[in-house]
């Protein structure tokens, strides 16, 4: 595809950057022998609209997420309220075209027709191919005709178009990646028959789904023939237990109305019972009444007696109390005296020990005063050492990095005498020769600029040498310093303590003299603790005696009480039994229970009797379902066997059969186009691999599509994901222009123009020089007549043939 003509109107790119309605591009005015083109103004001229528009499918590529037109819409980056054009004449394979898109915004309707039209003669006709496909202002219809031409979307804008944000072969899924590569090797044909065969197969399938739904409810009643007759005779099993129950619940209800009988009966002849029953209940109350008040101030005396001993027992351990706390005193005191007493000998040398420390404390302060360190001297000095350290560091990296720039200069300016065209009068056009003596100019310079590096890098060394050993005499002096302080402040601590045990030197001979009284004093305490502890022991004895003797007088007194009353309650029990009125209500209800059960029962058995014959009903059935099941298994195989068959074609002809097996074997082929650009441009520092299956954790294989990268200096191998923001721009830029040339060598598409748009931007200066180089390559080894780009930088703007000024237009 070769652009020729672009006129834009109503866009928001074109009327906020030139403050123009409308823009006409001629490009067929530009020379033919000019191969780099170049977009150039400020930013928000309006260079990124005029790329985005330099191909007839419906799409702005850099303002959209997908390259596809039915993702994007034209109204977005239309003026508010005004229609919009883009008419755009272009070449492809020799055949003129010319596309029209009109976007009509006005009101609150929008609508958009697309024209493309081919030349005939002097003559624009709509588009039309042998399948009947005509271009009749529909945009469905006009996306269909371009894609005849051109290819798919997708393929067009990762192979051929660099444009703004976009996505990188190495962020594509397998899956997106396995469809473009299907796109660009013309694979779309095998496709269409694969989609073919899933068509039949969805044909088939509701028929067997149609069969298989009347298998399943016959081989359900086949597989069930066996669980019926184990119904059946579970049926019979429990119809006989159901015959058994009801003959015990008839036995039952016999057996309740003969209870009835007997209770009726006895209610005729319990008047008398009832008349004696009330007299011996009104003195067995009685008899109650009078045990429960006599017991009760029995138990109140024996409560009165209990206290009595409980106050001696308490003022007893009160007693022993008191004399404990004295005993304790008196041996805390004499505790105290003696270890008083028992310090003279440790006071003693403690005075030895302050004399001493004091001796060695003077000698120690003298010590470190004449060790007197100037500490602000080194810090300085520390702060100095470590600015030289990093000024080296940074001079000597320096001075490494311009060394490989002049041996790679030096490589460069060797090609003067080695390429074909030194000495030829076309020498002048020679890019190569112009850079080889550009180095060649620039050698003595960059010498110069090595030696102040390497001049730069004594001196630092000088310095560094000179404070370090500076510093390390300082840096001694303090640590012996610090050791003398630590041994001070032991002294010091050692004259403090001795100090606080010479406090107690004076009360030592007070103590001496006072222990014999209070040894005396702990005798009398230990006296008294003891005989308050046997006036305890006695109270504490008198009162068990007393709980004891309480317990036993307790029972014996209840036992006499309760005599009268065991006379009334067997007097009561001998009595016969009188038959209530609820008695016989249960009776009664007992009766209606047990024929209520038996008629329950009878409905039970009925029950299963009805199962019974639909078991037996069932299993008549199951010869026939037989027959009919043959019959249809037959038919069901047959058509699954279709399915079998269509799906191994549909897989065989779809992304992962042959469009893989093609797909896998492009990958090597790219590689080796994608290295060979990496070698003309950057010299074989980079190695591309591509793989096209990976393992799962199983070790299976599965599709995948990994591009491992080869950094031959660093000797490194990384994914490309993993590399930096600038050698992911070339290396991916490469692998794309290898796309696109192996595009080119399998399918014959002739596509004529390359378009990328600010794809330099993360490169350094010397690899923006490079990847215009790479260009260059591609450009020639595809056979591809021009490439329009965009640049921000002065010197590739200056590396191009010519320039297309959006400021003019």
């Amino acid at each position: 595809m070769r652009p020729i003509r672009l006129k834009l109107e109503g866009f928001t790119g074109i009327a906020s950057g030139r403050g123009k309605p409308a823009i006409e591009i001629h490009l067929d005015s530009i020379n033919t022998d000019s191969k780099m083109v170049v977009l150039k103004g400020p930013n928000g001229a309006g260079k990124t609209t005029i790329m985005d528009n330099l191909h007839p499918y419906r799409v702005m590529p850099s303002r959209s997420t997908s390259p596809t037109p039915t993702s994007f819409s034209y109204y977005d980056h239309l003026v508010e309220g005004s229609d919009g054009l883009k008419e755009f004449d272009w070449e492809h394979e020799g055949t003129f075209f010319r596309s029209t898109i009109r976007m009509k915004a006005a009101g609150k309707a929008k609508k958009q027709e697309a024209y493309l039209f081919v030349k005939r003669g002097s003559d624009f006709q709509p588009y039309q191919d042998e399948s009947g496909l005509i271009s009749d202002g529909k945009t469905d219809t006009y996306d269909r005709a371009v894609e005849a031409v051109l290819g798919k979307p997708e393929v067009f804008f990762t192979a051929l178009f660099s444009a703004q944000g976009k996505t990188p072969i190495s962020t594509m899924s397998a899956s997106e990646v396995k469809t473009l590569m299907a796109s660009m090797l013309g694979m779309e044909g095998m496709r269409a028959l694969a989609g073919k065969a899933s068509d039949v197969i969805k044909g088939l399938k509701p028929h067997l789904g149609a069969l298989q739904s009347q298998v399943v409810p016959l081989e359900q009643s086949i597989s069930s023939a066996q669980l019926l007759e184990g119904r059946k005779a579970e049926l019979h099993t429990n119809v006989a237990l159901l015959d058994a129950r009801i003959k015990s619940a008839k036995n039952n209800v016999r057996d309740k109305l003969t209870e009835l009988s007997s209770l009726e009966a006895a209610a005729g002849q319990q008047e008398q019972v009832k008349a004696k029953k009330s007299a011996l209940t009104s003195q067995l109350e009685s008899a109650r009444a009078e045990n429960e008040k006599q017991f009760s101030a029995f138990v109140a005396k024996q409560i009165s007696e209990a206290q009595q001993s409980l106050t001696q027992v308490g003022s007893s351990r009160q007693a022993v109390r008191i004399a404990e706390n004295a005993v304790t005193s008196a041996q805390l005191k004499l505790t105290d005296a003696q270890a008083l007493v028992n310090k003279g000998p440790e006071i003693t040398a403690a005075e030895q020990a302050r004399k001493e420390a004091v001796a060695q404390l003077s000698n120690l302060k003298a010590q470190a005063d004449n060790l007197f360190l100037d500490a602000n001297r080194m810090s300085a000095l520390q702060q100095a050492v470590t600015t030289l350290r990093d000024a080296f560091t940074t001079e000597r990296a320096g001075g490494i990095n311009l060394s490989q720039i002049i041996e790679a200069a030096q490589k460069t300016a060797a090609l003067i005498k080695e390429v074909p065209c030194s000495g030829h009068a076309f020498a002048g056009s020679c890019q190569l020769l112009a850079q080889a003596r550009i180095a060649e100019d620039g050698l003595k310079t960059q010498h110069v600029e090595l030696q102040g590096f390497r001049d730069r890098c004594g001196s630092s060394r000088a310095k560094l040498d000179a404070n370090s050993r500076e510093l390390d005499i300082l840096v001694e002096a303090d640590t012996k310093f610090k050791e003398l302080q630590l041994k001070i402040n032991e002294l010091e601590l050692k004259v403090a303590n001795a100090k606080a045990l010479l406090a107690d030197a004076p009360r030592i001979e007070d103590a001496r003299k006072g222990l014999q009284a209070l040894k005396d004093v702990l005798h009398a305490a230990n006296s008294d603790l003891t005989n308050a502890q046997a006036a305890l022991d006695r109270a504490l004895a008198a009162e068990q005696a007393l709980v004891s003797g309480q317990v036993q007088q307790r029972q014996d007194f209840q036992l006499l009480l309760n005599k009268e009353v065991f006379r009334l309650e067997n007097a009561l029990a001998e009595l016969p039994a009188v038959v209530e009125m609820t008695e016989l209500v249960e009776a009664k209800g007992a009766v209606t229970n047990a024929e209520r059960a038996v008629e329950q029962l009878d409905v039970q058995i009925e029950q299963l009797r009805d199962q019974l014959r639909e078991v037996e009903t069932s299993l008549a059935g199951v010869d026939s379902a037989k027959g009919q099941l043959k019959v249809l298994s037959l038919k069901t195989d047959a058509i699954s066997q279709e399915v079998a068959h269509w799906t191994l074609l549909n897989r065989a002809l779809g992304n992962d059969g042959i469009v893989a097996m093609c797909i896998d074997d492009a990958g090597p082929s790219i590689s080796a186009l994608c290295n060979n650009l990496l070698q003309d441009c950057y010299g074989g520092r980079f190695v591309v691999r591509l793989s096209t299956q990976a393992a799962t954790a199983t070790g299976v294989l599965k599709e995948s599509f990994v591009i491992h990268v080869e950094d031959t200096l660093r000797g490194e191998q990384k994914l490309l994901d993993d590399m930096s923001g600038g050698e992911k721009v070339w290396i991916n830029e490469c692998l794309v222009r290898a796309m696109a040339l192996y595009m080119t060598q399998s399918s014959g598409s002739k596509f004529q123009t390359l378009f990328s748009d600010e794809a330099d931007g993360p490169l350094d200066p010397v690899r923006k020089r490079q990847f215009m180089s790479m260009k260059r390559a591609v450009l020639e080894r595809g056979g591809y007549s021009r490439e329009y780009l965009i640049t921000q930088t002065p010197e590739l703007m200056d590396l191009c043939d010519a320039a297309i000024d959006v400021t003019t237009l």
